[in-house]
């Protein structure tokens, strides 16, 4: 019995691993795989410019310093990636997920946001300069030297987040959610001023 489980164990990392390079040949010729389970695949070696991603899991990929320049990524999924250095600038990413992704030194300029979450992700260091991040759920993420200059932060949640060590310079805060949270009195009076959500529980330091 030991052998034929051994045996069964085998075979099914076999397929999976065959299954995986299938998709990566796939991805590699027509540049698309639409609501495809990607997940824990590399795709560290192909180009992933243009490339269409819609509605695909990619959860637990490794997607390090991957461009996506020009992708197709609406309602993918991509929760746990190693996704460091990653460039998301200028795209559409509408209903994506990145819960708990590593997006360190990642670039979202410009980038297109609606109802996106990065709950619990890290973004240290990243890039979301004149991005818009409409109702994008940031709660528990690592916003650590994260420049948010000139975005559009309406309805973002950042309940409870310490925001101290990110620059707001010239970010619109329309109905951000930011009961809870730590910032500096100069983006506090932004906040007051575009109508964000504050309560006694918010702080100004």
């Amino acid at each position: 019995m030991r052998l034929v489980s051994k045996t069964f164990i085998i075979l099914s990392l076999s397929a999976i691993t065959l299954l995986a390079q299938s998709q990566i040949d796939l991805l590699k010729k027509e540049k698309k795989c639409v609501q495809c389970d990607l997940s824990g695949i590399d795709l560290t070696e192909i180009d992933t410019r243009g490339i269409e991603l819609t509605g695909s899991n990619l959860s637990m990929a490794t997607l390090t310093d991957c461009d996506f320049t020009d992708a197709k990524i609406r309602e993918a999924k991509f929760m746990e990636a190693d996704a460091q250095g990653i460039k998301l600038d200028g795209i559409i990413i509408y209903f994506s997920n990145w819960s708990g992704a590593d997006l360190e030194n990642a670039s979202f300029v410009n980038t297109d946001a609606k109802a996106v979450s990065l709950e619990n992700a890290n973004l240290t260091n990243v890039n979301m300069s004149g991005a818009r991040l409409w109702a994008v759920n940031f709660q528990g993420a690592d916003l650590t030297n994260t420049n948010f200059k000139d975005a559009q932060l309406g309805q973002a949640n950042f309940q409870k987040q310490d925001l101290t060590k990110a620059n707001f310079d010239g970010a619109i805060f329309w109905k951000t959610k930011l009961q809870g949270a730590i910032l500096l009195k100069k983006d506090c009076e932004a906040a007051k001023l575009d109508g964000a959500f504050m309560d006694e529980s918010t702080q100004c330091i």
